[in-house]
């Protein structure tokens, strides 16, 4: 492998875990191109740049891993500017690599030379030009790092060719690459603030899960799942953190999203903002009784670790006296059965099938009674009130 600054940053995007690239073939990012054959990362060509941001935005969301495109300079990358402002909205992290002209013809009216750096700065967390070859490894490093760092976003690196060209690394690009950029700490959430959470979710008679995507980048579906199990609080889901909870689970009663929110007393929203979904978190998409309480960072989603740490804090530190609340709940089943018997008689259903499925505990109502969402969802409200 040759020591070009090329060969060094697609080395580095390997160090990184990188092994597949979206982009758009450009003269002025050859080198890369060439780097990658050698390197054995897979091109997956497009024919439009704005695709192969879309395509790593994807990458990074389904993958946890940091999506890369490389776009050539001029149109090439300034075709890029809705993806990487789309990214930028959905906190979603990857690293776009863009061609530049040469910077000896900086200003001179070179090919393809705009000022990219001030078209994509409002659209991403960062955006560098590489001046010196031997630090393109560094560049790639930093910008995979704060792509990931909270809040996660696009960062934008662009590298003149006459860079790209320049012997990097002598004795080969391995040997200039720098440890992954990802980190493995896990940091816990304040013991005190999440006292507090617990105790206002032990006192909530009708409490709501609004669950985001950084449920997805933490890999916490399964703490979700038992925390609104152990609460007995219905789940909301955004848009982007669909599939937090299984679509058929008896407590994913996104249908009934209005009433719910409309009743509730507490609303924990979890690694999600308060954006127009949730109508800023006031009313009258929350009522003025809700007590909208945020488990989140100060951004939509955190980087894979961080929000893990917080998340394994707060769905596992909640008191006992919860799990002794639910044994409580267990003796008012026949009676909740029953008002579900005279739903489902209402609507025409099975009833003797639909209410020993809600008293054995092995179906919710929800997946028995179709078209009355917010019935069900009564029935789950119900349960949360009982004293």
């Amino acid at each position: 492998m040759t020591g070009d600054a090329g060969h060094l940053s697609v080395a580095q995007l390997r160090r990184e875990g990188v092994d597949v690239l979206f982009s758009l073939n450009g003269g002025h990012i050859a080198p890369i191109y060439d780097a990658c054959l050698d390197a054995g990362v897979r091109i997956v060509d497009v024919r439009h740049e704005d695709a192969a941001v879309h395509m790593a935005h994807a990458y990074s969301r389904l993958s946890e891993r940091t999506g890369v495109a490389c776009v050539t300079a001029g149109p090439g990358v300034t075709n890029t500017v809705t993806a990487l402002a789309t990214a930028h909205a959905a906190a979603s992290p990857l690293l776009l690599l863009g061609g530049k002209a040469p910077v000896k013809q900086f200003d001179l009216g070179a090919l393809q030379d705009v000022d990219q750096i001030a078209i994509l700065r409002p659209v991403t967390k960062a955006a560098w030009t590489v001046l010196e070859g031997a630090r393109a490894a560094e560049y790639v490093n930093a910008a995979i790092r704060l792509a990931h760092a909270p809040p996660p976003g696009p960062v934008y690196v662009e590298l003149p060719t006459d860079v790209l060209r320049e012997p990097g690394a002598p004795a080969g690009a391995e040997a200039r690459t720098l440890p992954p950029a990802r980190l493995a700490g896990r940091p816990g959430p304040d013991p005190d603030l999440l006292a507090r959470a617990a105790a206002l979710v032990e006192g909530a008679a009708r409490p709501v899960i609004v669950a985001g995507s950084g449920v997805g980048w933490a890999g916490a579906h399964a703490d979700l799942r038992a925390f609104a199990e152990r609460i007995q609080a219905p789940v909301l889901t955004t848009s982007l953190g669909r599939g937090a909870l299984p679509a058929g689970h008896p407590l994913n009663l996104a249908a009934a999203r209005s009433f719910l929110l409309g009743g509730a007393d507490l609303v924990v929203v979890v690694a999600t903002r308060f954006n127009y979904v949730l109508g800023y978190g006031r009313p009258p998409r929350l009522p003025e009784a809700a007590r909208p309480q945020q488990l989140s960072t100060g951004c939509p989603q955190r980087r894979k670790e961080l929000w893990k740490g917080l998340a394994e804090g707060f769905f596992r530190l909640v008191p006992e006296r919860i799990h002794l609340r639910q044994v409580r709940l267990a003796r008012r089943l026949p009676a909740l059965a029953q008002l579900l018997l005279d739903v489902v008689k209402a609507i025409g259903e099975a009833p003797q099938r639909a209410a020993q499925s809600f008293l054995g505990m092995d179906l919710h109502p929800a997946a028995k009674v179709r078209g009355c969402e917010e019935q069900v969802a009564q029935l789950v409200l119900d349960l949360r009130a009982v004293p």
